[in-house]
């Protein structure tokens, strides 16, 4: 059996209400969450005809994740319409930084974080443990197999790491908010190598 999900932490709530469903008797899981950059240049300025400097904009803000960008294409539009200001993230996907913050104070939450914003992973030993309860609970992030094609992971980080469970977030536009939410907390760390 395969499983195909844009939504990275479906395969854990599977687990988790009552479903008992064991990811585990899958033979495989393709997470495609976002369409590729050049896909998506083409479907924001040839098949929905935007400006250059909207599409890249957007590409900037979410990435390839097609319901997000339309959903701010509506905003803007309705912004445009009331002769109000376009706000290009939704609040609530800030508040959902700030609850896994919230939730797991003298954590790891902060660098587990932070490896999701700089690198679009976090390599995991557990599946189950807090930190990764609590992020997929808050839909900040999802756990993804090594042995599943995730569609826009450099492979190279499986390696780096060594483990086989990762944490991926759960789109483009998660990975600048979490940045943004733990660069006005001061909770940023640079690596000095």
């Amino acid at each position: 059996m395969i499983l195909v999900s844009s939504d990275y932490a479906f395969p854990v709530r599977l687990r988790r209400q009552g479903v008992n469903f064991n990811t585990l008797n899958l033979n495989g899981i393709i997470y495609a969450g976002e369409v590729a950059p050049k896909d998506m240049y083409t479907l924001l300025t040839e098949r929905w005809g935007l400006p250059t400097k909207l599409a890249l904009q957007l590409m900037n803000n979410y990435g390839g994740h097609i319901y997000n960008t339309y959903q701010a294409l509506m905003r803007l539009h309705k912004c445009y319409l009331n002769g109000k200001p376009f706000v290009a993230f939704d609040s609530d996907l800030s508040a959902r930084v700030v609850t896994c913050l919230n939730l797991s104070l003298k954590t790891k939450m902060p660098q587990v974080l932070q490896a999701l914003a700089t690198t679009g992973f976090c390599g995991i030993d557990d599946s189950e443990n807090e930190l990764v309860k609590i992020i997929t609970e808050c839909n900040v992030g999802g756990v993804v197999r090594s042995d599943c094609a995730v569609i826009g992971l450099n492979p190279d980080l499986w390696k780096s790491t060594g483990c086989c469970f990762g944490i991926v977030p759960t789109s483009q536009t998660m990975r600048l908010i979490i940045l943004k939410v733990l660069h006005r907390r001061n909770l940023l760390v640079n690596e000095v190598e």
